[in-house]
């Protein structure tokens, strides 16, 4: 399986965007992800998001942790940092080598934020550079899916950047060199899991690592390409598509010596819809009860932050419609 790379250039265009409103939804459908060339966020953001991330990460943990990211036991997802060990995706007895910090624009707690002073600018120029692409994006799923209402997506996704309503996350990853000496055989980089997102976002760095599982049940790579950025989509669309769109697991390891040595970096847009965006059945063969994602969306957080096993939350059955 290759993923392919798509031109999003065509979206500029009414006359071309149809047909890449088509590649898009065939290349969802069959694969689950894709890579953009020419998706418009600049070179130049990414890129010192990027070099923040360096400057950011370098820091004492305890000055990381001045910052830390709210418990969403408590609280709504937000902004801040989570250390080594303290997230787990799906595997029982996997420890995930990686720290992060998410950021949302609206959660910025005063007398909090200052050891995250260096990502703040940079971070929100690529938030809403990212937005932007995540609506373009779902328009043109819209369109490739006939939907009779083109802007369907796009309304359920109007609060992206304020907490209080939406959850959608610019994620900076920072994998360490990697030692299974110190972490443990069953340690690895990022667990098998599929997102729980409408849709993903992905500005890789030079190190790779990243696998994505074929329809076959095999894992392929899926390595930094420059110049695009990857995009999949989560859980949330493919309930929301009653399957047609396919969210497709993946994972990402030290897979050598090589690059073992090396420090991974990554950054993420996870577009979720409204908390009071009702979910419901785009494909007439197929029903569901409909449901706001907000409470789903929240489970899922506190799945991954309380290391339970990956867990069926009863969201989302499609009962085929009878002829």
């Amino acid at each position: 399986m290759e993923i392919p790379i798509l031109d999003f250039s065509l979206y500029e265009s009414p006359e071309s965007r149809t047909l890449l409103a088509d590649q898009v939804v065939h290349t969802l459908e069959t694969v689950g992800f894709l890579y953009l060339k020419n998706h418009g966020v600049p070179a130049e953001q990414i890129d010192k998001a990027d070099g923040a991330a360096v400057k950011y990460f370098d820091q004492e943990t305890s000055v990381k942790k001045q910052f830390s990211r709210p418990s969403v036991m408590t609280e709504n997802p937000g902004s801040g940092y989570c250390e080594i060990g303290i997230e787990r995706l799906y595997q029982s007895g996997v420890k995930e080598v990686k720290e992060t910090f998410d950021f949302i624009p609206s959660d910025l707690p005063e007398g909090k934020a200052e050891s995250a002073t260096v990502l703040i600018e940079p971070l929100t120029n690529l938030f809403n550079s990212c937005a932007e692409l995540a609506r373009k994006l779902f328009h043109c799923i819209a369109l490739g899916l006939k939907l009779a209402n083109e802007r369907y997506l796009e309304d359920k996704h109007k609060g992206m950047g304020n907490r209080n309503v939406n959850s959608t996350t610019l994620r900076v990853l920072h994998y360490p060199p990697f030692d299974s000496a110190q972490y443990g055989e069953t340690a690895t980089r990022l667990g098998e899991h599929t997102d729980w997102c409408s849709m993903a976002i992905l500005f890789q760095r030079d190190v790779g690592g990243l696998e994505v599982e074929t329809a076959g049940n095999k894992f392929v790579p899926a390595p930094p390409i420059p110049g695009t950025v990857l995009v999949n989509i989560g859980d949330i669309l493919q309930f929301w598509t009653c399957g047609r769109l396919r969210a497709t697991t993946h994972r990402v390891r030290a897979v050598d010596s090589e690059q073992n040595t090396k420090v991974r970096r990554s950054i993420g847009f996870f577009a979720n819809p409204d908390f009071d965006a009702v979910v419901e059945s785009l494909d007439p063969r197929y029903y569901f009860h409909p449901e706001p994602t907000g409470e789903y969306t929240l489970n899922r957080f506190r799945n991954a932050y309380h290391y339970q096993e990956r867990q069926d939350f009863g969201f989302m059955k499609p009962q085929r419609v009878s002829e």
